[in-house]
C-alpha cells in the first residue's frame, strides 16, 4: 500500500474517535443541564408576552441562571418562583444576565421571561444548580475528554494533509521515474 494512502487511513482513524468523543461529551453536558435544570432554547417571545418553563430541581446547592436575548436592546424582565409561588428573583435586564441566587431547596421552580419591548425577542436561558460549584469534577472530566477529542481531530487532520502531500510527491516521483525510464529506452 502506498505511503500516502496509509497516512490518509490513519488520519481518518483518528478523526472518527475524536469526533465521537466530542459528540458524547457535549451530549453529556447538555443532558446533565436538562436533567438538573430548566432550559429555554431559542424561544421567541412576542411584545408584551411572557414565556414560562418549569422543572424539578433535585439539588440543594446554589441556584444559578444565565439568559441571553436577541435582539439585545429590548427591555425584558426575568422572574424565578418556587413551587409555592414565592418570587425568588425578579429583575429587568437587556441582552444578557448571569447570576447565582444562593442556596435553594429541592423542588419545582418556574422561570418566566416577559418581553417589555415592541419587537419579538429570541431567548436562550438555563436555570440549574450551580454547575461550577456542584459539578466541577464531572465538568473537569468532560473538559479533559473534549480536549482529547479535539487533539485527535487536529492530529487526524494534520496526518490527512501530510498523507495527501506524500501521495502527490510519490505520484510525481513515479511519473518522473517512468518518464526517465521511457527516455532511456528511446
Amino acid at each position: 500500500m502506498q505511503r500516502g494512502f496509509l497516512l490518509l487511513i490513519i488520519g481518518m482513524a483518528l478523526i472518527i474517535p475524536g469526533a465521537a468523543i466530542i459528540a458524547s461529551s457535549v451530549s453529556t453536558v447538555e443532558e446533565k443541564f436538562q436533567r438538573t435544570g430548566i432550559v429555554m432554547e431559542s424561544e421567541t417571545i412576542s411584545p408584551s408576552e411572557s414565556q414560562t418553563v418549569s422543572a424539578t430541581l433535585f439539588s440543594d446547592d446554589e441556584l444559578f441562571f444565565g439568559i441571553g436575548t436577541f435582539p439585545r436592546d429590548v427591555p425584558m424582565v426575568v422572574q424565578i418562583k418556587d413551587q409555592d409561588g414565592l418570587t425568588l428573583f425578579e429583575m429587568p435586564f437587556e441582552g444578557e444576565h448571569i447570576e447565582s441566587l444562593g442556596k435553594i431547596e429541592p423542588g419545582d421552580y418556574y422561570f418566566s421571561v416577559l418581553n417589555l419591548g415592541t419587537v419579538p425577542v429570541t431567548v436562550n436561558a438555563i436555570v440549574t444548580a450551580d454547575p461550577i460549584l456542584d459539578e466541577i469534577e464531572m465538568l473537569g472530566n468532560i473538559a479533559i475528554a473534549m480536549l482529547a477529542g479535539f487533539f485527535l481531530l487536529l492530529v487526524g487532520f494534520i496526518i490527512i494533509i501530510i498523507g495527501v502531500i506524500v501521495w502527490f510527491l510519490d505520484r510525481r516521483k513515479r511519473k518522473l521515474r517512468y518518464n526517465s525510464q521511457s527516455d532511456n529506452r528511446s
